[in-house]
């Protein structure tokens, strides 16, 4: 069981999100990420006629929010759901809960302290387990960090780096996994890390927080199969969203952004609604002050009409 209480996780835009989401009682949400319940805790304190579906995939951190009961005792124990579940699976889940049509989804994007405190190698300065699975059951997984950095050919490594972390230095961190396992497997975050810093030039590290923050990005997106899932995800939720219901996507990286503003543009081009902000909403000198991983948060909601 992991420890949620290391760090203070602090959800990010969170102002922003209540003010996009302006839901009144009776509303249904959708919280396709619901992680430490940050979210979830503003909205049902705030409304008491309020049904929040939390969604999953780790069973830890939905273990957590069961335990610690986070919020207040006048709310109705049947106001928050909790799912252990993929969120592309939207259509499915709420069959299963017989639930047609929900008025606000909530996406973040980004990882939090349980997957920080998971020993599963999201931390560069883990030397536990090299998984990078956002559940912590690795059967569900095609494969894990590991099998990719120590299994994949060279061309592979380089495609994953290059492609989904933007990595400038790619080809050149590519083969410096490659030489390091003809010697020894790489066995975790730390050791990876520490190879990529090692594997570039004084001048190529300057300003940046860790040199391997692309590239361990580009391995937990493909092991985590991330903008597939959103993909599936944003193919589906618009036919369970009532009219007037809003959708907010919070994303972290390029890729994601993207991929979410093409979507919606696309929505609004067909008919099907409205694009709230015509520039995704960002993070404050004030919360960047505060909380350093709102630094890259990037907020866009829709409107069904």
């Amino acid at each position: 069981m992991i420890s949620l209480n290391k760090r203070i996780h602090r959800p990010v835009l969170l102002k922003e999100i209540l003010a996009d989401t302006n839901a009144v009682e009776g509303d249904i949400f959708f919280d396709g990420t619901i992680g430490s319940g940050g979210y979830a805790k503003e909205i049902l304190n705030k409304y008491k006629n309020i049904k929040y579906i939390g969604i999953d995939l780790d069973t830890c951190a939905l273990k957590h929010i069961k335990q610690t009961k986070p919020f207040d005792s006048n709310i109705k124990q049947n106001n928050l759901i909790l799912v252990e579940e993929n969120f592309k699976n939207i259509k499915t889940i709420l069959s299963a809960l017989k639930i047609k049509k929900v008025n606000r989804i909530i996406l973040d994007l980004g990882w939090g302290t349980h997957q920080l405190e998971s020993n599963r190698g999201f931390s560069f300065r883990e030397d536990g387990d090299f998984l990078m699975t956002f559940s912590p059951d690795k059967e569900k997984y095609l494969f894990t960090a590991y099998d990719l950095i120590n299994d994949w050919d060279e061309e592979n490594i380089f495609s994953v780096i290059k492609h989904y972390g933007e990595e400038r230095y790619a080809r050149r961190i590519s083969k410096a996994i490659v030489n390091r396992r003809k010697v020894r497997p790489i066995k975790s975050a730390k050791e990876l890390s520490d190879l990529i810093s090692a594997s570039l030039r004084w001048f190529e590290k300057k300003g940046k927080t860790n040199p391997s923050r692309k590239t361990m990005q580009a391995i937990r997106i493909a092991v985590n199969n991330e903008l597939e899932n959103l993909k599936v995800f944003l193919s589906n939720c618009l036919d369970v969203l009532e009219i007037a219901g809003s959708i907010s996507i919070i994303s972290f990286h390029s890729l994601e952004d993207r991929i979410v503003k093409h979507t919606f543009l696309e929505w609004k081009k067909n008919g099907f609604g409205e694009v709230k902000h015509k520039k995704p909403v960002i993070a404050t000198e004030e919360e960047i002050e505060e909380n350093k991983a709102s630094r890259s948060a990037k907020l866009r909601t829709f409107i069904k009409k």
